[in-house]
């Protein structure tokens, strides 16, 4: 029996695991792979993430992300002009000027000891080790896509390579509000989940979640489903332009994260594989009639993000904006 959610061994790929990710992006757009050789940088990856998430507020309050900024501490993030039930540390080795317009820096640095004092003697470099072994990794996985749609493996590449504007993130979701109630802003309602149902703009994510869970997909045909947690694997779902890219033939993936149990806290560690800003986006399939019209990379993900950081009132930009009215 087919898993709803496959499990694949990328060290060897067989026609098989071809047509099971093909599948999973028709329905769900999810899959998981093992056979990475990342083990070992996995466990540091954990250890961490989890040591940033324990360190005082107020350490973590001096990393905040600028307004004009997209790398940083961050714990006011919306979904649907709602607040999620978690805190984030965003981050690139490099700048990413298509999101960060601001100077300061947001990588904690040691001139007071603060590294030493809360355990992150090699938190910058063990994330930016981690970032670069995901770019190889990525770049790996567009190209498997790329041949489930009958397409030639390195067909995309050209859009990615040195000016990719991928980010990477560490996540920690606790069972209760991480901002103290003094500091909350009562204008904006807190979610009934601790990550409200969306898609992701990138062209595929990479994601570590511990053995917590809570995150879900939604398949065409089985509806809401978990996607379990397995040691040392990547947790993969396509996002919006893997939708344009394919013609409308896969879909991208609608999930969310339910409330993390009383008592406990969730911990998970993506990263958000993105073309360089000028890529043009448009499908990929050969000999069909294109579903969707093209467009920039830069233009729809500045739009897509706009109302993540800040109550805007406007309607979400989704990818399905850019496809062509029906024609008779």
């Amino acid at each position: 029996m087919m898993q709803i959610v496959p499990t694949i061994d990328i060290s060897s790929i067989s026609n098989d695991d071809i047509k099971a990710i093909k599948e999973a992006c028709i329905d769900h757009g999810f899959f998981k792979i093992k056979g990475h050789g990342l083990n070992t940088l996995i466990d540091k990856m954990w250890q961490q993430a989890e040591t940033f998430f324990k360190a005082s507020r107020p350490f973590k309050q001096s990393l905040r992300r600028p307004k004009d900024g997209a790398f940083g501490y961050f714990d006011s993030e919306l979904t649907q002009h709602k607040r999620d039930i978690k805190e984030v540390f965003d981050y690139a080795p490099k700048a990413v000027p298509l999101f960060d317009d601001s100077s300061k820096p947001y990588w904690p640095d040691n001139k007071n000891n603060q590294l030493v004092i809360n355990g992150l003697n090699d938190f910058q470099g063990t994330l930016n080790q981690f970032y670069i072994a995901q770019t190889k990794l990525a770049q790996q996985l567009m190209e498997i896509l790329c041949q489930t749609l009958g397409e030639p493996p390195e067909t995309l590449n050209k859009l990615f390579g040195d000016l990719q504007t991928s980010t990477a993130r560490l996540n920690h979701y606790p069972s209760e509000d991480p901002i103290p109630e003094n500091e909350r802003d009562n204008n904006i309602a807190l979610n009934d989940v601790a990550l409200g149902a969306h898609t992701d703009p990138s062209a595929i994510t990479l994601l570590l979640q511990d053995d917590i869970g809570g995150l879900q997909a939604y398949s065409a045909e089985h509806k809401w489903i978990d996607v379990t947690p397995e040691k040392y694997c990547f947790i993969i779902n396509i996002g919006d332009i893997v939708q344009v890219w394919s013609n409308g033939r896969y879909k991208a993936a609608i999930h969310r994260v339910v409330k993390v149990p009383v008592g406990k806290a969730r911990f998970s560690i993506p990263f958000f594989y993105m073309p360089q800003s000028e890529a043009v986006i448009k499908p990929i399939i050969s000999g069909e009639k294109n579903k969707f019209r093209e467009f920039l990379w830069s233009e729809y993900i500045k739009k897509r993000i706009a109302d993540n950081y800040e109550k805007t009132g406007d309607k979400d930009m989704q990818v399905t904006d850019f496809m062509f009215k029906s024609r008779v």
